[in-house]
């Protein structure tokens, strides 16, 4: 493209940040690459932002959406093209509420990192926005990469909470 060379890297994460902030590094000092895209995860993306703009590389992101990312942790080098955290929870919010208007409790199933936590955190925002009287009666944080919700629906079943609405922030 444009007389350089193009390729394509597809490390494997695994979801650990010391592994995607090594992978990183390397890319760009040995491979020197003159920008990333990626990673799914919102944990490296995060970890990796610190080195790839030390480095002044460009990353562009079209999976990891934490707010962190653009707001707390703003660069520069970093691109989003996909809505952050704050603009999913709230939109999500907002149509829940009015498939279910009456619900005042409320349940949520998040992942334990960073984009569990914020999109967690803009629902509760917003549930009392649009309900004052809107109660979080059951919070659950699942380790990231965990397959079996059993226990979490278990625990929300016995509440009685109709009309309720569950909030699965995400299912990995």
């Amino acid at each position: 493209m444009l007389g350089r060379k193009t390729g394509v890297h597809h490390p494997r994460y695994e979801g650990k940040v010391d592994v995607a902030v090594r992978e990183v590094k390397d890319l760009i000092l040995r491979e020197k690459v003159n920008f990333l895209i990626g990673p799914c995860s919102s944990g490296t993306g995060l970890a990796m932002q610190v080195v790839h703009s030390e480095y002044k590389v460009l990353r562009i992101s079209a999976i990891a959406n934490t707010e962190a990312q653009t707001v707390d942790k703003f660069s520069p080098y970093f691109v989003q093209v996909v809505p952050n955290t704050y603009m999913e929870a709230v939109a999500a919010t907002r149509y829940f509420q009015k498939k279910v208007p009456k619900a005042k409790k409320f349940c949520t199933i998040g992942p334990d990192y960073d984009f569990g936590r914020r999109e967690e955190a803009a629902f509760a925002q917003e549930i009392k926005k649009l309900v004052p009287d809107a109660e979080i009666v059951y919070e659950a944080w699942p380790k990231l990469g965990e397959k079996d919700f059993t226990a979490f629906i278990t625990a929300i079943m016995p509440r009685n909470l109709m009309p309720c609405m569950a909030l699965f922030l995400e299912v990995i």
